[in-house]
This record gives C-alpha cells, sequence and structure tokens, in this order.
C-alpha cells in the first residue's frame, strides 16, 4: 500500500520524471529482499538514471546553475572586495517594490520604503506585512522573527535620511520620463558610492541613464526581478557598455546572492533576454489562435511538455494589460520578426486582464483557480473575423510544442550572436527559473540540442516558415552555423 502510493504521488507531481520512480522502485526490492539486494537494485537503476535524457538535462542544469556568477570581465578579488549591502532603499511599494523589500528584509537588511504620498505608503506597508504574514502561515516563519523583520523597515514619504544607503532600487511605474526624474532626484540625496539600480523589464538602460549625470553613470545598473520579485529564483542583472562599471556590477552580485537569488548577466537591449525570446512564445501562441488551434488546447498541450502552465494561463497570472505593453514594446523593437494580431488588444478592450479582473482567457469567479469560459469562443471567432478569416490550420501537439518554443530558441541564438547573453547555459538558467521552462530537459538550448540536435532544428524552422509563410520561424545566421557544425 506505501509504495503504491508512492507512486501514485511521484506520477501526479512529476508525470515526466523516470528516476523518482526507480528509487522506490530500489527500495522496495530492499525491502522485500534484504539489504544487499537492495544496494545492487539501486546500483541499477543508477545506470537506468544516467542513460536517460532526464540525467543529461538535470546534469546539465547542475553546472550552469554554478557557472552563472562567473563573468569574464569580473575577477574573484573583485567580488570579494565587494561591500554586501546592509542599507537599502526601495521607491515604490507596488507588487514588485513591495515584493523586492520582503526578500531584502528576509536576508537581513535595513530596509526603507520612499512612497509618493501616506495613502501608498500604508497600502504598501499592509501589502509587506501580509507578505511576511504568508511565511508564518506556512510554517517558514515564527512571530518572533516576523517582528525582528518588521524591526528592521521603515516607510517615509520623503528623501530623509538617503545619505546612508548602499543601494537604492527605483521599483516605479514603466515610463521613461518618470524614472530618469527619479534617478536625477537620488543624485542629489544619496552618496557618491551609493549604487543606483532600476527595476524594468523592459527600458533600455541608456534612456534610463540620461537623466544622470555623466560621473553619475557608472552606478546605474538594471536588475529585472520576476514576480513575485519575493519568490521568484532569477534576477536579470542588465549592463550597459560605457555606463555600468565593473565596481557597481560587482557590488549587484553580491546583492543577488545576500537576496538568494540566481544572477543572469545580460546587456542592455529591448526586452534584455528572458522577456525578449519569450515574446515569440506568446507572438507564435496568438498566430495559431487566430488559425484555429484553440488556447486551452494550446495550454493542456504545454503543460503536458513540462511547463507549470501552457501561455495563456501564464498572461491571466502575469496580467494581460502588463504583458501586452511589454509585446508592444517587442514588436516594435523586432521589425517584421514577430508577428502582429488582433488577440491581445481585443482582450485589453474588453478589460479581461486575468486573475486581477476575475476574467482573461479562463475564468476566475470561483478564486485562483482557472475555469474555462465559455464566452471565449465567440470572442476569437470575431478576432478572426478582423484578420480576415485566416484558413484554418491542422498541428499535431508536437507540432504545436515547436511552433511555440523553436522562434524562442532562434531569438535565444540571436542574443548570442549580439553578446548580449554571455552563454547558453545562461539562457537555458533564466528560461528555468524565470519562465519555469521543464528543468529535466535542461533549459531551451539545451532541449533542442538533446531532443533534436542543430541540424533538424533548422530544418523545422524552415519547415514552419514554409507552412506558416512568417519570419517569426526563420532562423537566424548564427542558428544556421550551429547547424552547419552539427
Amino acid at each position: 500500500f506505501i509504495f503504491k502510493g508512492a507512486r501514485q504521488q511521484i506520477r501526479k507531481k512529476s508525470p515526466l520524471l523516470v528516476h523518482p520512480l526507480y528509487c522506490v522502485d530500489a527500495v522496495e526490492v530492499g525491502y522485500k529482499k534484504g539489504g544487499l539486494k537492495g544496494i545492487e537494485a539501486e546500483k541499477e537503476a543508477f545506470v537506468k538514471s544516467l542513460q536517460h535524457p532526464n540525467a543529461q538535462g538535470l546534469i546539465h542544469v547542475f553546472f550552469s546553475m554554478r557557472k552563472t556568477s562567473n563573468i569574464p570581465w569580473i575577477s574573484k578579488k573583485q567580488l570579494k572586495s565587494a561591500p554586501k549591502i546592509r542599507n537599502l532603499a526601495v521607491l515604490g511599494g507596488g507588487t514588485m517594490g513591495s515584493g523586492i523589500i520582503v526578500a531584502a528584509l528576509r536576508a537581513g537588511m535595513n530596509v526603507t520604503l520612499k512612497e509618493i504620498n501616506d495613502k501608498y505608503k500604508d497600502m504598501a506597508v499592509k501589502r509587506i506585512e501580509g507578505m511576511l504574514q504568508g511565511y508564518i502561515k506556512k510554517k517558514r516563519m515564527t512571530e518572533e522573527k516576523y517582528n525582528q523583520l518588521l524591526s528592521k523597515f521603515t516607510a517615509q514619504t520623503d528623501y530623509s535620511g538617503f545619505k546612508k544607503f548602499d543601494m537604492v532600487v527605483e521599483a516605479v511605474l514603466e515610463i521613461v520620463d518618470l524614472k530618469k526624474k527619479v534617478f536625477g532626484e537620488l543624485e542629489s540625496v544619496c552618496s557618491d558610492d551609493c549604487v543606483f539600480a532600476t527595476n524594468t523589464s523592459t527600458i533600455e538602460l541608456p534612456l534610463i541613464a540620461n537623466g544622470l549625470n555623466q560621473s553619475s553613470q557608472s552606478r546605474l545598473i538594471g536588475l529585472h526581478f520576476f514576480s513575485p520579485a519575493h519568490i521568484m529564483p532569477l534576477l536579470e542583472i542588465i549592463t550597459a557598455d560605457g555606463i555600468t562599471s565593473n565596481s557597481t556590477l560587482a557590488s549587484s552580485l553580491v546583492f543577488t546572492k545576500q537576496i538568494r537569488k540566481t544572477p543572469m548577466v545580460v546587456k542592455s537591449c529591448p526586452g534584455f533576454v528572458i522577456n525578449r525570446v519569450f515574446a515569440f512564445y506568446g507572438g507564435a501562441a496568438a498566430y495559431l489562435v487566430t488559425r484555429g488551434v484553440h488556447p486551452y488546447r494550446i495550454d493542456k498541450v504545454l503543460k503536458a511538455f513540462g511547463m507549470p502552465m501552457g501561455p495563456f494561463q501564464m498572461m491571466d497570472l502575469a496580467g494581460i494589460d502588463i504583458g501586452s505593453h511589454a509585446g508592444v514594446i517587442m514588436q516594435k523593437a523586432m521589425n517584421d520578426r514577430l508577428d502582429v494580431n488582433a488577440l491581445f488588444p481585443k482582450m485589453l478592450e474588453l478589460k479581461r486582464f486575468g486573475q486581477k479582473t476575475k476574467i482573461g482567457f479562463y475564468s476566475y469567479a470561483n478564486g485562483r483557480k482557472p475555469e474555462k469560459d465559455s464566452s471565449l469562443d465567440a470572442i476569437i471567432k470575431g478576432v478572426r473575423k478582423s484578420e480576415g478569416n485566416p484558413k484554418n490550420i491542422t498541428v499535431s501537439d508536437a507540432e504545436i510544442v515547436q511552433c511555440l518554443l523553436l522562434p524562442v530558441v532562434n531569438e535565444c541564438c540571436r542574443c548570442l550572436d549580439e553578446g548580449v547573453a554571455i552563454r547558453a547555459s545562461d539562457i537555458d538558467m533564466g528560461s528555468i527559473l524565470g519562465m519555469g521552462f521543464p528543468p529535466f530537459r535542461g533549459g531551451i538550448m539545451k532541449w533542442v540540442e538533446i531532443d533534436f540536435g542543430w541540424k533538424k532544428t533548422e530544418q523545422l524552422l524552415n519547415n514552419l516558415t514554409a507552412k506558416f509563410g512568417s519570419n517569426m520561424w526563420k532562423p537566424c545566421q548564427y542558428l544556421k552555423n550551429l547547424a552547419s557544425q552539427d
């Protein structure tokens, strides 16, 4: 009964993994036939596990995780000499700012929130207290620890005392002029060695740097947290040539370690890496919907592949309004590579933003659990009509996975070609920790290497380009070079 229950739990929690079941098999042999037989069964299971593709992916993740903080132009000496962040200020106490504050408090820092008025300040304080109380409910924090952390937290509406801060993280709205104005103010109230960090998901660093004097621009860095910021383990660190100094980057890497995040250092460009490459994930999903493939089928297929949720449920969770804002920026930057259609604009027009409005691609009338919504079909029909009723396409489940993920891989290759990302393994870690790509597949780049190889990947992209007639699947030169070496 116990072994049967263990196997059922494993199949429910990790249906695509084999090695947990091998472990149970070995334990059962030891239980029934004695310890020596159990050890022999364990050896056999270990060898069998190593021969499975899951092992290639997970071993790659193990070593890739340890490479992310190895930055070629930052020496170990620079990292070791970079001071820890002890006093942190966060500007803006929205969902993102509050999450950053909670992560910093849990790392033992003294944290100050600066809001624009008492109303927003009080709302932010309640939000932060609620996040911390969530740890108590889950028995991951005691009342005593909770009170201790809150004693290190203050909230205010002015810049008094800002000379003491080692780092200031700006988490205001994604508006360039607003961010420039904020950093212009910080320059006059902070010490000369304070690190200026902007929490942005789309805005290029040089645009924000224009708000600072030339002498202060070297202190500017981008810290792209993923929501919810106190939980998500990835921190995309954005640098820009001629702006961010090595000492600023070293301080940011130390800060990342303090708050227990995995860093991914990238060069500034529209969307940076993770938002830039996964814009094609959402773009391809929308393209298929306007060609007759239902969103619920797409979500089901991607979840079966190993994603924690499909693209449409993910958009509901993140907020379709936020995703669409980033999508518009990415479409402008990608020229003709990223298809534009009427699906997301229609959802915005109807104010179906996802969980926050109780309705998106799914209904959330009964809480956070997504439920299929019958009114979605009429919306899709209207969108298709506005697009000229494109001809329905027939795609297998395997083709749906390839349609959505291979253009992401293609854009990853462009990021490597442009030097925006340091290593393919960094992108793999970013895809796993930032977007929930299944770890046992090794990350987005390792997946194609294991499952297809680069030559076949190029062929698949060429086939999709011919089938759909869109540049979204057209293989880039970097990927073609990899294919030629395969």
